[in-house]
C-alpha cells in the first residue's frame, strides 16, 4: 500500500515535505553535480602529491619562457612564408610549362605542314611533271638487263 494514500492528514505531510524541498535530490542521481575540493563546480584538477604537499598543474600554468614563443612564432612565420612562396612559385612554373606545350604543339603542327608540303615538291609526281615541262623524256622501263659479277 502506498504511504501518501492511507490517510488524509499523512498525505498533506507528505506533500508538505515534497513541497517544502523541492531542489533535494537523492545522492548518486543522475546529472548531480559534486563541489571539488577547491570550491568550485566542474572537473577537478589533476593533482600529484610530493612529500605532503599538493601540487596543481593546469592549462593556466605551464611556464613558457617568452623568447621561447618568440622564437618558435618566428620559425612558424618563416616556415609559412617559404610554404606560400613555394605555391606561388609552382604555379607560375607551371603556367610557363603550359605554355611552352602550347608552343610546341604549335611548332610540330607547322613541321607537319612544311614536311607535307616537301614530299609533296619532291616525290616522283612532282619530279616527272617538271622534267617534261623542261623538255625531257621519260625513258620508260629499261630495256636491258644488266648483269653483275661475270
Amino acid at each position: 500500500m502506498n504511504p501518501y494514500m492511507k490517510s488524509s492528514a499523512a498525505s498533506s505531510l507528505a506533500l508538505n515535505n515534497r513541497v517544502a524541498a523541492p531542489n533535494k535530490r537523492k545522492s548518486g542521481s543522475f546529472g548531480e553535480r559534486k563541489k571539488s575540493t577547491n570550491g568550485s563546480f566542474g572537473v577537478p584538477k589533476a593533482t600529484k602529491k610530493q612529500s605532503g604537499n599538493t601540487i596543481r598543474k593546469g592549462i593556466s600554468q605551464i611556464n613558457i619562457a617568452p623568447s621561447k614563443l618568440i622564437m618558435w612564432s618566428l620559425i612558424l612565420g618563416l616556415l609559412g612564408f617559404i610554404y606560400i612562396t613555394h605555391v606561388f612559385t609552382t604555379q607560375q612554373l607551371l603556367q610557363e610549362v603550359s605554355q611552352v606545350q602550347r608552343e610546341l604543339e604549335r611548332v610540330q603542327i607547322i613541321h607537319e605542314d612544311r614536311s607535307l608540303t616537301h614530299d609533296r615538291l619532291t616525290g616522283p609526281a612532282e619530279v616527272f611533271s617538271r622534267a617534261r615541262a623542261l623538255g625531257y623524256q621519260d625513258s620508260g622501263p629499261a630495256d636491258h638487263i644488266i648483269i653483275m659479277g661475270d
